[in-house]
This record gives C-alpha cells, structure tokens and sequence, in this order.
C-alpha cells in the first residue's frame, strides 16, 4: 500500500505539471515597450508593459530636451530612422520588447511646401506650410478643386504627375523646400483601382450656428444628393441661407433641398444671412433719365449697381456711381457687385465729355476788372489772359477752352488805378463740353458768385 500510494502521488504531480505548461502556451505574452532619448535628457519616459497586439499611447515627450539646436519631435523605431509615431499617438504592441527613439527636430531649419493647383478649372490653391524640418503636416483634402472632365488624385512631386504621389489627407513629412501638383486623373470612374467608380465624401459644418451638423454624405460619381434643409440649425441675429462653398459665404451657394452631383470630395458650410437690413438710394446727380428705385437687401448681401442705361448730361459721360456727389468719394463701376454693409446714397459719377465749353466772367459791380488770368485748377499751367478793362453792371467777356477744370485769377480798379486788387482767385470751375459756365465778379466786394 506504501508503495502504490507513492506511484499515485508521482502521475498526479506530472499531471498538474502538464496542465501548468498546457495554461501557459494559451497565455498572450506580455511584453515591454521602452523609450531612449537619443541624445537628449530630462526624465525618460517610464517604460510600458503590454500584451501583444494591445493598444498603448505614446509618451508626448512633456520636459524633454536637447541642447543641440533640436526639440522633441515624437518616436522612431530605429535611431535617427525607421518608422515615425506622433507624440501621444497610439501605438500596437508588436510581439517583442520593443525600444522606441526620440526623434529631434532641428528648432534652427525650416522647409515650405507650397502648392500648384496645376490646371484647376475652379477652387482656390491652398496656402504654403512652413514648418521645422523634420516635422510632419496633413496634406490638403482637395476639397473645392476642379478641373472639368478630371478627378482629384491627390498630390504629386511633378507637374505631369510622373513624380511621387501622396494621397491627400495622409501625413507627410517635410525634409526639403518642395511643391506638390494636383494629380489629375482623366474621366470619371475610369481609375483602374477603383473600376467601380469613384466615391465622394460630402461634409457639412454648421458654421458659427448652433445644432448638429447633417450626416456625412458618400456619393458615388455622377450621382446627386439633395443638400440638407438646415432644419434644427440656429445662430441668432442670422436666417439660415443654404450651403455654400466656403466659410466666409463668398464661394458658390446652393439653395436646401436642391440637387447637388459632386465631382470630387465636397466640403459645404451653412451660409448665414444676417436679418439686418439696410438701404441703397441712388442719385443721378444734376443729370437726366429715371432715377433707378431704391434697393433694400441684407447687410453682407451683394446688388448689382444700375449700368447708367438712359442717363445723359449734357457735356459729361456716365462713369460709373460715388459716394460723394463730387464724385471725390470711393467710386464704382456700373453693373458691378456692391457689398452692402450700411444705408448708402450712391451718385452718378459724371465725367467730363471730350470738346470745348464757354467760360463766361460777368462783372457785376461798378469798377473796372483790369486784368483776367486763366489757370489750369491745381496747377500753375497758365492758360490765357485777358488784358482789356471789363467795366461794370454786367459787362462780360468770354473764353473758349477745352473741356476741363480751372481757376480765374484777376486783377481790379477798386479805389482807382493807384489802389488795384491783385491776385483775386476764383474757386474751382468745370467747363464742360458745349456749355457756357458763367462766373460773377463784383469789383465793389472783391467777391466771386457762382450762379
């Protein structure tokens, strides 16, 4: 009995053996991912300890440093190369320990990747990127370009799109000054890659407004949408317009509920309109025809200005509209867009016609104007003088001259020869074309009137 309960206690321990080694082949293996500094210093990151395949998050490198003209920049796998992971990234637990580097920006170097939209038919190019070297950027979406019977392929190192290609959105790292190309692909869903046909991505963002913004839209090529009413979309002071192209409310707008058919990645932006309002009048300024009606829009909101049709002067030609019935204020073309942001009088801008007008200086005293000087207006150009004695109680001479602006300078017999009035300036004249402008002089005040 001694012996046989020996043998029966030595199988049960060789089976509780086996079975130990059996749990352990079916247990996941832990193993420890470490940070070195690569020539930095400050404290390491602490090490972490996961099972294979489990996700961790990478250390952001908080107080990290380098003395050597670089910051902390995220983690390789191999010193100074290798795979690149983001501070703060994560990160799959490979099946082995595994020793992470820091990757050191240099603080001092600097690169630019600028963009070439390479044919476009429409849609803005985006702005040039300058960051460190070594640093990584998301390349642009596309959003908003097009080149008509092409599709958007992302970026490319050459023109032709020979070079190497980037798909947009992904993470590039910059080493060198460089310009990316558009990559057009010809037709529509002829992508060899994709034989099935292009699929679009069409975004919306409610813009400054309160709600939730309508769901993401995939649209496969040559097929349309109906864009979302706005329905539960606020933003106070503000009607909800439809979307539009671009945040600021200045690209291409379409009405809810109408059909859209995308030709690439689309991002659409709610177009507020403010409920404020204000008022553009319109004055023809001295001149002849229907005085175009009043127009009331919402502030930011564009009108088309009155193209002049109809409008005549006699001696002038339309010029467009001013603010400033002198015409000195900020002036606008007829037919153009006009951004109104306040309530407004517009005048016609009346130009001076090519040809010749009559100056006509009245003497309206009881002296004699000695001596009459014509000038250019703002400038020392002397025209013409007069030297014969114009007496008073409305005798007058007259003066041909070129259509333009002008000032008379002039001398009298006030108090008798011994006593003249030199140098008395007239203000500013407009002669124009197939007109007669009459100026009045009285040699008793020394005093110009302008009937």
């Amino acid at each position: 009995m001694h012996k046989k309960g020996i043998w029966v206690t030595i199988i049960i321990f060789v089976l509780l053996c086996l079975g130990c080694d059996l749990e352990s082949d079916h247990q996941v293996a832990v193993h420890t991912l470490s940070f070195d500094l690569n020539g930095g210093f400050g404290p390491a990151p602490d090490s972490i300890q996961a099972k294979a395949g489990e996700r961790v998050y990478l250390p952001k490198g908080v107080g990290l440093l380098n003395n050597s003209g670089y910051e902390f920049g995220g983690w390789h796998t191999e010193k100074g190369y290798g795979e690149f992971h983001a501070p703060g990234a994560e990160f799959f637990m490979p099946n082995r320990d595994t020793t992470l580097y820091a990757f050191w920006n240099s603080n001092t170097t600097t690169f630019t990747v600028s963009y070439n939209i390479n044919g476009a038919t429409s849609g803005a190019t985006p702005n040039a990127q300058t960051v460190h070297s070594g640093s990584s950027i998301s390349l642009p979406s596309g959003n908003g370009l097009f080149k008509t019977g092409y599709t958007f392929g992302g970026w490319n190192t050459n023109t032709d799109g020979t070079g190497t290609n980037y798909n947009a959105g992904i993470s590039y790292t910059v080493t060198r000054n460089v310009t990316l190309y558009a990559k057009w692909n010809s037709g529509i869903g002829t992508d060899t890659t994709n034989p099935t046909g292009y699929t679009y991505i069409v975004r919306f963002d409610i813009n400054g407004g309160i709600g939730s913004a309508p769901n993401v839209e995939s649209v496969q090529a040559g097929s349309s949408i109906i864009l979302p009413s706005g329905s539960g979309m606020v933003k106070s002071g503000y009607d909800f317009g439809g979307w539009n192209t671009n945040s600021t409310g200045t690209g291409t707008n379409y009405n809810a509920g109408a059909l859209f058919t995308p030709t690439g990645n689309t991002y659409f932006y709610a177009n507020w309109e403010s409920k404020t309002t204000y008022t553009v009048s319109f004055n023809i300024n001295g001149g002849n025809g229907t005085e175009p009606a009043t127009q009331t829009t919402r502030t930011g909101s564009n009108i088309t200005l009155p193209n002049g049709s109809g409008f005549t002067r006699n001696g002038y030609t339309f010029g467009g509209w001013n603010t400033q019935a002198d015409g000195e204020g900020s002036n606008y073309s007829g037919g153009a867009e006009f951004l109104v942001t306040e309530n407004i009088t517009l005048y016609v801008k009346w130009n001076l016609a090519d040809g010749e007008g009559i100056l006509r200086l009245v003497n309206s005293g009881g002296y004699g104007i000695r001596q009459v000087y014509i000038y250019k207006w703002d400038s020392s150009d002397f025209v013409m003088s007069d030297e014969k004695i114009i007496y008073g109680y409305y005798e007058y001479r007259e003066y041909k001259l070129p259509a333009g602006y002008y000032k008379i300078v002039l001398n009298d017999e006030y108090g008798g020869p011994s006593y003249w009035r030199s140098n008395v300036a007239s203000q500013k004249l407009i002669v124009a074309a197939g007109t007669t402008r009459v100026v009045q002089y009285d040699t008793r005040t020394g005093k110009y009137s302008y009937p």
